[in-house]
């Protein structure tokens, strides 16, 4: 039971470390991804806030009767009945299983600002990474990605994860060989790579844990920024911007984009069945102990008060939480930040308010809200790309950049123009000369009149032109 409940108490700091992992190693703006210290990290997070042990009386009679093979209903939600030749998860295993090394240049975001031994050893790195590099390609052109899931144990909590630290080299592998192929003027290959990456990081999206969706919307702002990087070293062909802007379109849905918390209430209800009695009613107590909850208190920022009250609670009531909680995660992913403010949503207000009373809950919901900000950020720079995409062609065939940016919907360039997420309009467009400036109104929904800020949390997030700070 105490090893189950520090399993508990860890995936709390795992989803916040992911969220502090995500926020770092990709900050805002088009530049290579910084290798993050991913145990310190969470190690830290843990770590900061320790309390004394909670004094409180054993309660350790009973048995949990878990009933209900979640794990199965995971496999399920990830496969959906397809077929196993449309999976792409033997190509990425044998990528994993032929990576060599790791990225040996991580401050630079561009081959010509390295040393010359930097550049060698960068270039050795990519080509003894071919193999690898190559079932990544073959894996990328399947049209889905699912693991079968098993666990030791029979709980969710005990399902292994893939190797997410290879596919982040996977996702270094591949952009570096984008850069590579750029600086040498092979546009063409360059963006079959960024494509590559592109839809490797798509494949971690859907019915998956939150730290496999977050590592996988890491690796599309991965594929995105290394596009804008090419655009501002390189002269791109017209046929080359055409091809990336449709397929970065048809593969960006708006759904993509949305955090999905199916795995996530799965595995929630596969906890409660193993940490409550059950008394064949829907109902029972949960299982503590002066230890377990030690535990918590260590790993977990609750108070006394609230960790006292845990030997309190009833399995039927902590279920209606759960089932009432993603219910409304369910709304609040579905919404923008902007229309959050717009329409006056608090959502981490209502999350309090339906967690108040249970702190069972509380201990896995503070990261949704921050979760749910991530991707619209992604989203942001994805259609930013297509909108920068957009304008080099119209200036390229016209001579000069467009007025506004409407007319890139009246010429032919946009079908419609993308809203920001963080504004409910279009990005701001603003000409600099023969140069223009393309930027979003960032975390805080408001117009700073362009003045960038890489981390997204105040001012503006500022695509075009890149900002020097970013590269």
């Amino acid at each position: 039971m105490n090893t189950f409940w520090l399993k508990i108490a860890g995936l709390a700091v795992l989803v916040v470390g992911l969220i502090i992992l995500v926020s770092v190693f990709l900050p805002s703006g088009p530049q290579p991804v910084e290798q993050p210290e991913s145990e310190r990290e969470v190690k830290e997070v843990g770590d900061s806030d320790l309390r004394p042990q909670p004094k409180v009386k054993p309660q350790v009679e009973g048995v949990p009767n878990p009933k209900v093979d979640y794990v199965a209903k995971i496999n399920e939600l990830a496969r959906a009945g397809r077929d196993e030749t449309l999976n792409a998860a033997p190509f990425y295993q044998k990528a994993i299983d032929l990576l060599v090394g790791s990225e040996p240049a991580r401050t630079r975001a561009w081959p010509a600002d390295l040393s010359a031994k930097q550049q060698s050893l960068l270039r050795q790195w990519v080509q003894s990474n071919s193999q690898a590099l190559s079932q990544l390609e073959l894996g990328a052109k399947k049209p889905y990605y699912w693991l079968q899931r098993s666990s030791p144990d029979g709980s969710v909590m005990g399902i292994s994860l893939p190797g997410l630290a290879e596919f982040r080299q996977l996702g270094f592998a591949i952009t570096w060989r984008a850069k590579l192929n750029a600086a040498q003027g092979n546009n063409d290959k360059a963006m079959k790579n960024i494509l590559t990456c592109y839809r490797f990081g798509l494949h971690q999206i859907g019915p998956k844990t939150l730290v496999e969706q977050l590592v996988g919307i890491a690796i599309r702002a991965l594929a995105v920024r290394t596009a804008f990087i090419i655009l501002d070293r390189t002269e791109m062909s017209q046929a080359s911007m055409k091809s990336l802007q449709r397929q970065i379109k048809q593969l960006s849905t708006d759904e993509s984009y949305i955090p999905d918390m199916r795995a996530e209430k799965v595995s929630m209800l596969d906890i409660i069945q193993r940490t409550f009695t059950d008394d064949g009613k829907g109902d029972g107590r949960i299982l503590t102990s002066a230890e377990t909850l030690s535990m918590i208190s260590d790993y977990t920022t609750l108070t006394q008060e609230e960790i006292r009250s845990f030997p309190k609670l009833r399995r039927r009531q902590t279920t209606e939480t759960v089932e009432k909680l993603y219910e409304h995660l369910d709304f609040v992913v579905q919404k923008t930040p902007w229309q959050w403010k717009n329409e006056q949503i608090d959502p981490e207000k209502e999350i309090e308010k339906i967690m108040e009373g249970n702190p069972f809950v509380q201990i896995f919901c503070p990261a949704f809200v921050r979760v749910t900000q991530i991707f619209a950020q992604r989203k942001a720079e994805t259609d930013a790309l297509i909108t920068t995409l957009a304008l080099f062609r119209y200036k390229a065939d016209k001579g000069q950049i467009p007025e506004k940016l409407d007319e890139l919907v009246s010429a032919g360039y946009l079908k419609a123009l993308p809203t920001d997420p963080f504004s409910g309009s279009p990005f701001v467009y603003k000409r600099l000369g023969g140069d223009f400036m393309l930027y979003s109104f960032g975390t805080d929904c408001d117009d700073d009149g362009g003045t960038h800020n890489r981390r997204w949390d105040k001012d503006d997030q500022v695509f075009w032109p890149v900002q020097q700070t970013n590269r």
